[in-house]
């Protein structure tokens, strides 16, 4: 909601959704402005969103979370695969990370937007409190022709999962209570039943989404644990 707000008052032709846990560097917006310059296709960009250990953030690298997708990515398949098309599609990993490319969707970390292109879909859809916010926001740009780009050459810094503490790459530095931990789990999970029963409950046969449904369910009690 706060980024819906953020938009009536911004007046540039591309607005910048970044999270208060990041680190900008030197030419790195510069850098990205003149790639949507020059790709007028393009509907968001984003960098090489590095965490503090050195590892790409896999939200800013994201296949769509179809069942497949997620269920490779949930039982492990797709790290034993991690080159494999068929099998890594959650996070792209046979793509290039050196290269630039075009992706599924990117981390409201850092996402750079076209204006034209958010007017169009309508900007964020409030449903969402905390998590899966801007995966849906991508599959709405997509939907509508928009692409979507990673672009290598420049990075910044992101202190994932601060503000939520439930990241295990920032569990040492996090200040989260155990409230906001505990709400932080339940928006996550809830993010993924919004998506699913807004773009995929009727894509698929029913007992494909009867088997999703309990997927997340027990995936949010052991994560509740």
């Amino acid at each position: 909601k706060g980024c819906n707000v953020g938009t009536k008052e911004a007046k540039g032709r591309y607005i910048l959704f970044l999270n208060q846990d990041t680190v900008i560097y030197k030419d790195t917006l510069e850098t990205l402005v003149k790639f949507m310059d020059g790709n007028k296709n393009a509907g968001a960009s984003t960098c090489k969103v590095l965490m503090p250990n050195g590892k790409i953030d896999d939200a800013s690298h994201r296949g769509f979370p179809t069942p497949w997708n997620a269920f490779c990515h949930f039982s492990g398949l797709s790290r034993i695969f991690s080159k494999s098309k068929l099998f890594s599609g959650y996070n792209l990993g046979w793509m290039d990370l050196s290269k630039t490319h075009e992706i599924d969707a990117l981390a409201g970390a850092f996402m750079l937007v076209r204006r034209q292109a958010g007017t169009e879909v309508g900007w964020w859809d409030e449903d969402y409190f905390f998590y899966g916010e801007d995966i849906d926001f991508c599959y709405e740009l997509k939907a509508k022709g928009w692409k979507i780009y990673y672009v290598p050459a420049v990075s910044i810094l992101h202190y994932k999962g601060v503000a939520g503490g439930i990241k295990s790459v920032s569990q040492n530095i996090t200040t989260a209570t155990k409230e906001t931990r505990m709400r932080s789990t339940k928006a996550r999970f809830n993010a993924m039943r919004i998506f699913y029963k807004k773009h995929y409950e009727k894509k698929y046969p029913k007992l494909v989404t009867w088997f999703t449904y309990k997927a997340i369910s027990f995936k949010e009690r052991l994560s509740s644990v």
